[in-house]
């Protein structure tokens, strides 16, 4: 099945991948800002947004998904920009088909094993009755009891769809996503080194990527660099979204 993908701009393709819980809606500001010098495609991974939800939910089956739109779009190797989960899928891809990536950066997150992070959230979201919720208010004060800050629960709440019988339903796959949650974690490591450049680009309030981190990344990546956006935390195209373009437009 194909991904769901937004398209803008002309020019060097570049494929933007979200993170965990995200869509492609979250990098829009930044999609149409770039378009104006590149061909951007902004994709929903499996079991996110608009794209099609699967029982199978793992990185080498989100690589394949952004294989098939490469060539679906006949694109003559694309940059692959991934935040999160996006940027280990970014990193997977470059290690499955190198040949059709140009170039990849990894928005705050290492190749490295990953404790499960999202518990709180994952529960936050399963209790909410978002079924018989009259208004988008009574979602949001359901899951302040679990969620207490404003941004989380606003970004979270951009995967709330509202159904014609009355009530919401999530547009993510949240079950399969509960259940395969460790796989996320994972780490990516191949026995062979991958040559592709690439940029780990991190926020400097983020503990996503460390300064011991740097071995480990230059093990699988030795054609790779790290750079840290100052005053940024996880969300970096959030927090910064100026600085992120510059460092995007400055590897490029």
């Amino acid at each position: 099945m194909d991904l769901f993908y937004r398209e803008s701009g002309a020019g060097d393709p570049i494929i933007i991948l979200h993170g965990l819980f995200g869509t492609s809606d979250n990098w829009q500001i930044i999609a149409k800002k770039m378009g104006e010098t590149h061909r951007i495609i902004t994709a929903d991974l499996r079991n996110h947004g608009q794209s099609f939800h699967s029982d199978e939910f793992g990185y080498g089956l989100m690589a394949g998904d952004v294989e098939r739109l490469i060539d679906h779009l006949e694109l003559d190797q694309p940059l692959i920009v991934g935040h999160s989960m996006g940027g280990k899928v970014a990193m997977r891809s470059s290690f499955l088909f190198p040949d059709k990536i140009s170039k990849i950066i990894s928005v705050d997150m290492g190749p490295k094993y990953y404790p499960v992070r999202h518990e709180r959230i994952i529960n936050a979201l399963k209790s909410a009755r978002i079924a018989d919720a009259e208004s988008r208010q009574d979602v949001d004060n359901q899951l302040s009891e679990l969620i207490p800050q404003t941004g989380e629960r606003l970004f979270l709440m951009k995967n709330l769809k509202r159904k014609k019988e009355g009530g919401f339903e999530w547009k993510m796959n949240l079950e399969v996503i509960a259940e395969k949650i460790e796989n996320l974690g994972e780490a990516i490591h191949s026995g062979d080194i991958v040559l592709t450049p690439t940029l780990f680009l991190r926020g400097s309030e983020s503990d996503y990527i460390l300064d011991s981190d740097e071995v480990e990344i230059l093990k699988h990546f030795p054609n790779s660099r790290i750079e840290t956006i100052e005053g940024a935390g996880h969300w970096v195209h959030a927090d910064k979204p100026e600085e992120l373009m510059e460092a995007i437009y400055d590897f490029i």
